[in-house]
């Protein structure tokens, strides 16, 4: 089964998000924002002004700082000719995925052709999202495949990875 994938900066902000908050420490400081907010708002009368408009300037930094880092990655990440930006055709089979994509960044034409292949066996895991579906070769790497551009073919994808990857490989939430 083939499936062609052209990533936007917004897929790729989608992963990043995912990521972030699903790790402690993101919480930990958006919680830690929020109750700055908070505080600000409760100490408004209470305290000079100027502590007040501190708090409240601290809280949104740390509420807001890692929407707006990740935004900001992700459009970095889509300027100029990054590979991001090119199409990629990924091959599903009995023996894993194979990704073909054009490398702007080669010197030949014959280099920019690349082609890169996994077996089953060197799938960290793959997670099924509501957005997309994440295979990952490694705890941090991973292949964006958005839903939407699976289109019809989720229901074969879902069940070659239920064939082919063992119960902690695949973790389809939605």
């Amino acid at each position: 089964m083939d499936i062609k994938v052209q990533l936007t900066s917004k897929d790729f902000l989608t992963f990043q998000m995912y990521h972030a908050y699903h790790r402690v420490q993101t919480w930990v400081f958006t919680i830690l924002g929020a109750a700055i907010t908070v505080l600000a708002f409760t100490m408004f009368n209470k305290v000079e002004i100027t502590y007040s408009l501190i708090y409240l300037a601290c809280g949104l930094f740390f509420v807001g700082y890692t929407p707006l880092h990740l935004r900001n990655r992700a459009k970095m990440a889509f300027r100029g000719d990054s590979p991001l930006t090119k199409a990629m055709t990924y091959h599903f089979d009995e023996q894993g995925v194979t990704v073909h994509f054009v490398d702007p960044q080669a010197e030949t034409e014959e280099e920019s052709e690349v082609e890169s292949s996994v077996t089953w066996e060197q799938v960290y895991r793959v997670r099924v999202t509501k957005e997309a579906v994440y295979l990952y070769t490694s705890p941090r790497n991973a292949s964006i495949l958005p839903l939407e551009q699976i289109g019809d073919k989720q229901n074969a994808l879902k069940e070659l990875f239920q064939k082919e990857l063992k119960g902690h490989q695949y973790d389809h939430r939605n």
